[in-house]
Formats: C-alpha cells, structure tokens, sequence
C-alpha cells in the first residue's frame, strides 16, 4: 500500500508545482499596452509610440493613391510579413490610408476595433490610437 500512497503524493506535488510555474509564467509574460500618437501635417503621417512599441518614433507619406502603410510593435511592416512576438510588447498588425480629408486604420490583429477613422479637415491634426480605439482631441471617434 506504501508504494501507491508515495505515487499520488508525487503526483500530486507534481501536478501542484506545473500549475504554480504555469501562473508565474503567464503573469511574468504580460505585455504592455500600446499607446501611439499620431500628427498629420501636409501629406505625412508622424507617429510616436508612448507605451507597447520597439519603436518610439515613425513618419511615411500617406497620399490619396489609396496605398496603406502597416505598423506594428516593431515598426513599419507589410500585411504578409510575420514577426516574432515579444512577450514584453502588445503583439498588434494594423494600416494607415487616407481616404480625402480622412485617416483610416483597418486592425489585423491585436486590438478591440476592426476599422477606423478619422477626421484630418485642417492641414494638420493629431490622435491617440490604442487597442480600443481612437481619440481627437477636442473629438470622441466611436468605434467601428
């Protein structure tokens, strides 16, 4: 009978020490939420990562060619190219276009919206995109 009771023991310590790595190991591999300003002056778009990103500053041309630009926690990317994931950085895939007097942003994958937009009616404007959204200041934009 010994030998069974030191088998569920040691079974039971084994499977009490996987589930305590597996919590520990989850909580240390919590990325930081990302959180980028974007300035649009005169045909080109001037991103600055505040929090979540590898970079901390990005500027391309966005014309009406209908022609997107896709960043993502490690900068300028395209829609096909596969990065590595940091677990230290949000893991997020989205594109910039202008659309006349309008920036849209369409989200691949790591954040709460599937699309949207925003309003660029001066020659310059700014906005604050993070994964549930975007804000002008001055402007709440809803989600779409």
């Amino acid at each position: 009978m010994k030998p069974y009771h030191s088998f569920v023991s040691i079974l039971l310590v084994s499977i009490t020490m996987f589930m305590s790595f597996n919590v520990i190991a989850q909580s240390n591999s919590s990325s930081v939420p990302f959180k980028i300003t974007a300035n649009y002056e005169n045909g080109e778009l001037y991103l600055k990562c505040n929090s979540g990103c590898a970079w901390s500053d990005l500027s391309f041309t966005l014309d009406d060619s209908g022609n997107a630009q896709f960043i993502n926690e490690l900068g300028m990317t395209s829609k096909k190219d596969e990065q590595k994931v940091n677990p230290n950085l949000d893991h997020f895939l989205f594109s910039f276009q202008k659309s006349g007097t309008r920036i849209k942003c369409e989200s691949m994958l790591g954040t709460d919206w599937d699309q949207l937009d925003f309003s660029c009616t001066e020659l310059s404007c700014r906005a604050i995109i993070d994964k549930s959204g975007v804000i002008v200041p001055n402007k709440t934009v809803p989600n779409k």
